[in-house]
């Protein structure tokens, strides 16, 4: 039996031995400072070790984790251990192929949604290419690989997995905490139904004790004034729980699921931004990239495009190079310098700057890709298809967070509702129970 001295736990949760005191003080920031430091894993594939050398070479970087494999056996059993940003991957290896690995990885639920790029010095027909992006494969570029090319393609699928990881983190965390909460608020709740009880034992003793008196010889009068709570104003002899509208009616409730309330992010359409001055131009782009999945924006032209920006979150900006007033390179280095779009991935197309030093300065402006018109669109549905996923899992983690946050903010407050309300429970007990030994003491 819980005595009016027991301590009422506190609002957010500092109950003696519960898990709650190991909480962190604010969440999400917490959250993303212990994550600053913690290395990406890329997985490199390649049967040539010098191969692989070369790959540590051109991404040597604090942020990233290379984890080397030398065969298709090698780079399943990282896959088993790891979760990796990007793989690297070489077509040709005896064995099985860099193709026949990457059906394979697709195949397995876990790494289905793994980034793949393909690396080859041999296999450069056009089947072959085909072959590999029709695995899902995200890029293949052919040995020698410019080096300033493939950092900038790397650095994209980092960020983008750097802030899944976040949004993750921050989502296993909100969980803990609401469910950490829910169990305060059970504690809180139960000691309020005791809390209750008690004060009706009080109340039908007291209702008791007078009735055995005789009306002629009461020497205790007992008043509602003299019983009401300086914190309740309410009739004592009144059933408290019941009947009293001044005593909050709360009732816990249950643990929201993830993302609960909230709209599916498999049926919310990605949004993907395209941006070129020829309107033919950009209905090509929607005949291509045709699906229900993508909400396709037109832009023609740069100031359309900052528009949209400020308007929506973009899982890709396909971009023209050449274009009246700002060119499509002014423009990714002005979408970069702004926060909010700062990670979008950016897809070069062009039909006229084909030049190395212009491929160069669009990958130097932190684009994920440069390609050729006309572009096959296999190659373009392949490559859209990988951002548009990374997105949406992103979305679904966020959509997810954004409920428990909310989730989190209701908890708080119905804690605070009966931290109150037990707080005036615990005056009323003993004001009962001090009015009961009075009317006993004067029997």
């Amino acid at each position: 039996m819980i005595t009016p001295s027991t301590p009422t736990p506190q609002p957010g949760g500092s109950i003696p031995g519960s898990k709650q005191s190991e909480l962190p003080a604010s969440t999400a920031t917490s959250l993303m400072s212990n994550f600053e430091g913690v290395s990406i894993n890329i997985l490199i594939v390649d049967d040539e070790p010098k191969n692989l050398t070369v790959l540590e070479a051109v991404l040597n970087d604090p942020a990233y984790r290379l984890v080397r494999a030398t065969s298709a056996e090698e780079a399943l059993l990282a896959l088993l251990t790891d979760e990796f940003a990007l793989l690297i991957l070489d077509v040709s290896m005896p064995g099985m192929t860099g193709f026949e690995l990457a059906q394979m990885i697709r195949q397995r639920k876990k790494s289905s949604d793994l980034p793949i790029m393909f690396l080859t010095a041999f296999y450069n027909e056009d089947q072959h290419v085909l072959e590999g992006y029709g695995t899902g494969a995200v890029d293949y570029l052919h040995k020698p690989v410019d080096a300033a090319m493939l950092r900038s393609k790397v650095a994209v699928f980092a960020e983008l997995h750097r802030k899944s990881l976040e949004c993750r983190l921050l989502n296993r965390t909100l969980l803990a905490e609401v469910a950490i909460r829910r169990e305060v608020e059970e504690q809180l709740f139960n000691l309020n139904q005791i809390l209750d009880q008690r004060i009706r034992e009080r109340t039908d003793a007291m209702y008791r004790s007078l009735d055995k008196k005789k009306a002629k010889s009461q020497e205790v009068m007992v008043t509602p004034e003299r019983l009401t709570s300086s914190s309740i104003q309410a009739n004592p002899l009144t059933r408290v729980r019941e009947h009293d509208d001044n005593y909050p009616q709360v009732t816990p409730f249950k643990l929201t699921e993830a993302g609960a309330g909230m709209p599916s992010p498999q049926v919310i359409p990605i949004n993907i931004l395209i941006v070129d001055d020829e309107p033919k131009n950009l209905t090509v782009l929607e005949v291509v990239l045709n699906n229900p999945a993508y909400r396709l924006v037109r832009a023609t032209s740069a100031d359309e495009a900052f528009l949209a920006l400020l308007a929506d979150d973009f899982a890709l900006l396909i971009l023209d190079v050449s274009m009246p007033g700002m060119t499509g390179l002014e423009l990714a280095r002005i979408i970069r310098m702004r926060k909010k779009s700062s990670e979008v991935p950016i897809m070069f197309l062009t039909a006229f700057y084909c030049e190395d030093q212009h491929v160069l300065e669009g990958y130097g402006s932190g684009a994920v890709d440069y390609l050729h018109k006309p572009v096959n669109p296999v190659i373009l549905q392949s490559k859209a298809a990988v951002f548009a996923e990374l997105h949406r899992k992103t979305l679904e983690y966020r959509l997810a967070n954004r409920s428990l946050l909310a989730e989190v903010a209701s908890r708080r407050k119905i804690e605070q509702e009966l931290y109150d309300m037990n707080k005036m429970l615990e005056q009323l007990v003993r004001d009962r129970t001090e009015l009961l030994g009075q009317c006993l003491f004067r029997k």
